[in-house]
Order: structure tokens, then sequence, then C-alpha cells
């Protein structure tokens, strides 16, 4: 590993675009932030930027490390694609091969768990264009639309 560092370590590609983009990804709770301050019980915006910013240097250091290490173990020859998928899951040993099984399903639940802030971010927006405000959906007898237009769009 540390061969690959010392001899790659200033190698720049024109991939270096799709690794910002990715890692940029890892924020896509922005549309949300003024819902979760306003959900914050406390309204302190000094706290709010705190937790803004931790969670957000958790997630770019989290997507950095992720790639640094598939970088130091496959160098800087890695073919395109999942760094998860290069890996041969019949010369793994047991531990190794749960571990990346593992980090699968945490990808998967990532993804699950994104789906929600954007979709909840782009219907609220689109309401909006269409001149209509989440308190119209307040009374009981407007349910059933809210969750007709949910439907309509998943």
């Amino acid at each position: 590993a540390w061969e690959v560092l010392v001899s790659s370590f200033w190698y720049l590609s024109g991939g270096i675009v799709q690794t910002v983009a990715v890692t940029v990804s890892s924020l896509m709770c922005h549309y949300n932030i003024p819902k979760f301050f306003a959900e914050l019980k406390s309204q302190d915006t000094e706290e709010f930027s705190t937790i803004i910013f931790t969670s957000g240097a958790f997630g770019i250091f989290t997507y950095c490390g992720f790639g640094f290490a598939g970088f130091l173990r496959f160098g800087k020859d890695m073919p395109a694609g999942n760094v998860l998928g290069h890996y041969d899951l019949n010369s793994m040993g047991q531990v190794e091969t749960a571990s990346l099984l593992l980090t699968y399903f945490a990808m998967s639940i990532s993804l699950m768990m994104t789906m929600p802030l954007l979709f909840s971010a782009f219907r609220v927006s689109l309401l909006q264009i269409l001149g209509l405000d989440m308190s119209y959906f307040a009374s009981e007898d407007k349910h059933a639309i809210y969750i007709g237009f949910t439907s309509a769009l998943l």
C-alpha cells in the first residue's frame, strides 16, 4: 500500500470530477435543512451549524476514506465502477466475505434512507409550484388527496 501511495500521490485524472460528484452526494440532505431546523427544539442557529458541520464532515470523511482505501488496495489502474465489485468472493476467507457482504448491506440501507429525504423535498416543491401549501392537507378530508398525489409521484 505504501508503494502505491508514494508512486501515485500526485497522480490526477479526469476521474477526480466523478469522485467529487459522488462525495458531494453524501450531502443530499441539504434539501431538507430548513425542515430539520424547524424541528430543532432549541432553534439555536449556532447549535444547528455545529450539527450540520459535524454531520457533513463525517459524510465527506467517510466517502474519502473509503475511496482512499480502495486506491491503496487497487492502485491507480483500478477498473472503473464500484470498488466492492473488484473483490473476488471465491478467494476470500469467511471474515472478509462477511465484511464485504455487510458493507453491501450498509450501502443498500444508505440508499433506502436517502430516497425519502430527496422525495420529501421534491413533493413539497412540486406542491408549491402547483400553488398548494402543505397546510392545505392539514384537514382530515384532504389526506386522501395527499396520499393519492404521493402515490402518483412514486
